[in-house]
């Protein structure tokens, strides 16, 4: 992929991943070749950074396709993977004109014009549902649905059956995803009202997860918990704590957070009543600071649906539930100026 502009580059060396659609490129248009070896060490505008490079492949059956790829920083090879995991790899170059291709028979040319190249997206609240409710998605439909979406890492949520409340569980969960999913993922660790403090220890210690969710407000199983002396101690053993938190249980999580916590990151805020608490406790430098600060949430499905769109017709009424619940649009019109106000670090599809 030849880039005159090399603005647009400098995208790439700052993030890990990304989804490619296009390009601000020469002429508009992107060049990819298919499988040959070179030397690329005497191609004349190669960047010294990718010297090391030494093939790459391309399979023209994702030319018509969303296609994604990853860039690691100290590399040795750019792979670029479709979203049915055919691997391509990159070749890069400075200032070579078209016309030094236009006579080989193994170059497409792609027109890209008014097309854009964009990070690949970082989903922090998705749940995948494996293991346990595999009817409703895993990690390899769940994976695939981010690649087509441009999402190229997503954070699996704990509430599965088994729950992913014990260091076990944890490795069980990662070994599935790891041999399913064809994208980047992580997971969050969860607390439990049968206080696991001890499985969040080993799991901190041992570096397997680095956040801890926890339900103050209605969910299934074992998630849900109420007793405060286990919400002091998960608090207290957590580098970070996620959480569903309603009404009343934001201020609650807020208190937990600087009496006891590390960060608190506030999931799926859902109105302006809610979101304003969080927005309070950001601004007082006593409840939000480097030793404990605070994160907000915002999902979609808050920020552009909401109770007049659901009670619109009888699909809607059916299909349009979640937790929480949707609110009013004067809701939605707050969450839309508190994210162009920079109160909303990030937005979680709370894919489930």
């Amino acid at each position: 992929i030849f880039f005159e502009n090399w603005s647009a580059w400098d995208i790439f060396l700052e993030k890990n991943t990304f989804r490619l659609s296009g390009s601000a490129v020469k002429n508009n248009k992107i060049r990819l070749a298919e499988p040959q070896q070179q030397d690329f060490e005497n191609i004349k505008y190669i960047p010294k950074k990718f010297s090391n490079i030494r093939s790459y492949t391309f399979n023209e059956d994702i030319l018509d396709n969303n296609f994604f790829f990853n860039f690691q920083r100290d590399i040795s090879q750019v792979n670029i993977f479709s979203i049915e995991g055919n691997e391509i790899g990159l070749l890069v170059s400075e200032n070579i004109e078209e016309n030094e291709f236009l006579n080989r028979e193994n170059v497409k040319i792609i027109d890209a014009e008014k097309k854009l190249i964009m990070p690949g997206v970082i989903d922090v609240h998705t749940h995948m549902r494996e293991p346990g409710i595999t009817y409703k998605e895993d990690f390899e439909t769940g994976s695939k649905a981010c690649a087509k979406g441009g999402i190229t890492t997503f954070y699996d949520m704990p509430n599965t059956v088994p729950a992913t409340t014990a260091l076990e569980n944890l490795l069980n969960k990662k070994e599935l995803a790891g041999k399913k999913s064809i994208v980047n993922f992580g997971i969050h660790f969860g607390g439990s009202k049968n206080n696991n403090i001890n499985e969040i220890r080993k799991v901190l210690e041992k570096k397997e997860a680095n956040t801890v969710k926890i339900f103050m407000n209605v969910t299934t199983g074992e998630m849900l918990i109420e007793d405060d002396e286990i919400l002091k101690g998960i608090f207290k053993n957590s580098e970070l704590v996620l959480v569903h938190a309603e009404n009343e249980m934001i201020d609650k999580a807020i208190d937990l957070n600087q009496k006891y916590g590390k960060g608190l990151y506030v999931c799926h805020i859902p109105s302006a009543e809610e979101l304003k608490k969080v927005i309070e406790a950001k601004k007082n430098n006593k409840l939000n600071n480097e030793k404990h600060p605070i994160f907000a949430e915002v999902t979609p499905h808050h920020m552009f649906l909401n109770e007049e769109i659901r009670e619109s017709n009888e699909r809607n009424k059916m299909l349009l539930r979640m937790k929480p619940e949707l609110r009013k649009k004067s809701d939605n019109e707050f969450l839309w100026k508190a994210i162009n106000e920079g109160y909303i670090e990030t937005i979680g599809t709370d894919h489930a």
